[in-house]
């Protein structure tokens, strides 16, 4: 093993902090500390997400035994978590990569911006399952809705090789990792912003242990199988106990110290540090996770089964009630053992059309005829156990509804006929509650793309922008060079760059074939106003296409069709070479020139109209949109009309089966 001398941990400085120098036996000893507290302060979530990820895939004790037959469940959660998961990741998102600002003339900015958005759009398409981004971002999804944080990772690769100059790079990538909710560890602080540094625990064998660290570190680490949850919460049937034997590296992000450590808790000094191998701008190699319910008061996530355990408890007790009772539902009584011949063969034989003999009529007749000798089981009384258990956990389900926040029309389940207003209502409200998760998933895979094309610009050969973006053989291909140039200078790209990913929610393609339409209507519209300018002065095409271009600016997508725009205007503003004239030809110039004159003038005239007509044009949209204000606020009054009459016939429906129900006649008791 190297002596720690030669290791040692030069003083680090970080915006004006200044640590002393350490050796390798006080990093470990200081990062022991930090991860015993971690496991202190964190480990109680962590029991609690492994109760929860037994709920959900009710793996829970006894489940499936037979024995007991008696314990009914329902899998609400597992079922609420699947619709949750479609309703919020209905459909692989697109990279957004667009200027800051939007300008018409910052090309530079637009082909880096293109650049950039074909590198992640390739990547997120990628369907590769290590670095997925579809496969990461739903098993994120899942573990925010079931255990409450979901967290993903850039990480850098790159494979070099020997070549005749030197080592050559071969491949490079920024891979989007999925940490395990259990594999993930972080500092005190009450939010995440403040956290001094981050971790992340790694399972290594001692082969990848001695290529990355050396074989002298890699001998004195110590490898066993791994438990990939708590054994506690293991089911007795099933081995999730790592078959290979691995050692658990941690590895740790500190932003105080500007330095990654590579640490395990049976080796007494630190495997590897090295100094912010990546140099993003917030350090840490991860965007704040999806964490569930998390609190100002500390960084620390609640499962969303924990705020409404008591709910899907009490459903559980009345589930397991009513198939109770179910199994009480049957055909049994006593009688008297004199008639047993006669009545056992009324039941077990099912005669029909049949008369059956008894020998003592008459003392069958005396005790009052069948119903004297024999009496059923009190069905009824159960019965109306039953229809009361079931109302009650009717009523627990809907109170779990509105707790989670999933309506009935959002699943599809509707007890009755209700009025259109009710139903739109309803599906509005609902859609809102769950909004705020959608935003948040949304918000994290925007994140993780930043960090990606952050470390695209920082670490990426200009080779392999061009060759991976494809920007050669496109339309600017002549910007590449300076558009590379400003994605290497984060300062300036960041105010001219920014990295979006769209709506992961189910798409809804009536909108978008609006949107593209209302784009059309709009061109087609400028293109026939502009056609007498251009009749009457070609001259003026250049102007008019600046414009398009200027408009085109403000939608999303129409990034290369600027690269078109621009290569017409450059065509349309070239100069025909000089030639020269005869002398015969000055009258004619002359004349020439008087009609350019007129014709300028009248281009100007001509412009002028132009821009009274798009004013007009801007007036009559303006009043169209006070036109379908009104005409929202009218439609919102019928729909609360009618919601108004919706309740009041529902409620009159009501009264009137409670008054039905009570003018039903009483049940007489039966005569002893």
């Amino acid at each position: 093993m190297e002596q720690a001398e030669d290791r040692v941990e030069s003083t680090q400085e970080d915006q004006g902090t200044v640590e002393p120098i350490r050796d390798e036996a006080a990093w470990y000893k200081h990062w022991r500390k930090e991860l015993d507290a971690e496991n202190k302060r964190n480990d109680p979530w962590r029991k609690k997400g492994d109760r929860v990820q037994q709920r959900y895939l009710d793996t829970r004790e006894n489940a499936g035994n037979r024995d007991r037959e008696c314990e009914f469940k329902i899998n609400l959660f597992h079922s609420n978590v699947f619709t949750l998961k479609a309703f919020m990741y209905g459909r692989v998102p697109k990279a957004d990569v667009s200027r800051r600002f939007g300008d018409p003339n910052d090309d530079v900015a637009r082909t880096a911006a293109n650049m950039l958005n074909r590198m992640l759009n390739t990547s997120i398409q990628d369907s590769d399952d290590e670095g997925s981004f579809s496969a990461v971002m739903r098993a994120n999804l899942e573990d925010y809705l079931v255990p409450g944080m979901g967290i993903p990772r850039i990480r850098y690769e790159y494979t070099e090789q020997m070549g005749e100059m030197g080592p050559e790079l071969v491949h490079e990538d920024a891979v989007i990792d999925y940490i395990h909710w259990r594999d993930f560890r972080w500092g005190y602080g009450r939010v995440w912003q403040k956290l001094p540094w981050v971790g992340y625990d790694v399972y290594l064998t001692k082969k990848e242990c001695t290529e990355r660290f050396g074989g002298e570190v890699a001998e004195d680490l110590t490898y066993r199988r791994q438990k990939l949850s708590d054994p506690k919460f293991e089911s007795e049937n099933q081995n999730l106990e790592d078959p290979e034997k691995t050692a658990k590296i941690t590895e740790i992000w500190s932003k105080d110290h500007n330095t990654v450590f590579w640490w395990h808790r049976d080796y007494e000094f630190i495997c590897d540090m090295k100094t912010d191998p990546l140099g993003l701008e917030g350090f840490f190699p991860s965007p704040c996770p999806m964490i569930a319910n998390a609190s100002t008061t500390l960084f620390i996530p609640q499962p969303f089964f924990m705020l409404a355990q008591d709910l899907y408890n009490e459903i559980d007790q009345l589930s397991t009630r009513i198939n109770v009772i179910t199994n009480a539902v049957k055909v049994v009584g006593v009688f008297d053992k004199t008639f047993s011949k006669e009545l056992s063969g009324m039941l077990e034989q099912g005669v029909e059309n049949d008369m059956i003999p008894v020998d003592s009529y008459a003392m069958l007749a005396e005790k009052g005829g069948i119903k004297g000798v024999i009496d059923f089981w009190p069905v009824e009384k159960i019965v109306e156990t039953l229809d009361k258990l079931r109302e009650m956990r009717r009523e627990a389900i809907e109170l779990l509804y509105q707790v989670t926040g999933l309506s009935d029309i959002m699943r599809g389940a509707s007890d009755q006929y209700t009025g259109v207003g009710t139903q739109k209502l309803k599906a509005s409200m609902g859609s809102v509650r769950v909004q705020y998760m959608q935003e948040e998933f949304a918000r994290l895979g925007s994140d993780i793309l930043t960090l990606k094309a952050e470390v695209i610009c920082k670490h990426f050969s200009p080779q392999t922008i061009l060759q991976q973006s494809n920007t050669q053989f496109s339309y600017d291909q002549g910007l590449a060079q300076p558009a590379i140039e400003l994605l290497k200078n984060p300062r300036a790209a960041r105010w001219r760059v920014e990295v979006k990913a769209e709506s992961m929610a189910m798409i809804d393609w009536t909108q978008l074939k609006m949107d593209r339409t209302e784009f059309l209507n709009a061109l087609a519209t400028f293109m026939q106003s502009a056609a007498p300018l251009l009749e009457q002065d070609p001259a003026a095409a250049p102007f008019l296409m600046e414009l398009l271009k200027w408009g085109l600016a403000g939608f999303k997508g129409g990034q290369e069709i600027e690269a078109v725009i621009d290569q017409a205007i450059q065509k349309m503003q070239e100069k025909p070479p000089q030639q020269q004239q005869d002398p015969e030809q000055g009258k004619a110039q002359a004349e020439i020139a008087k009609v350019q004159a007129t014709s300028q003038a009248k281009m100007q005239e001509n412009q002028q109209k132009f821009m009274q007509d798009m004013q007009k044009q801007a007036q009559k949209a303006s009043d169209d949109m006070k036109k379908m204000l009104a005409q929202w606020q009218t439609d919102m009054a019928e729909l609360k009309a009618s919601l108004q009459a919706d309740i009041i016939r529902e409620r009159v429906q009501a009264d009137e089966g409670i008054r039905q129900e009570r003018a039903k006649p009483k049940p007489q008791p039966r005569a002893q």
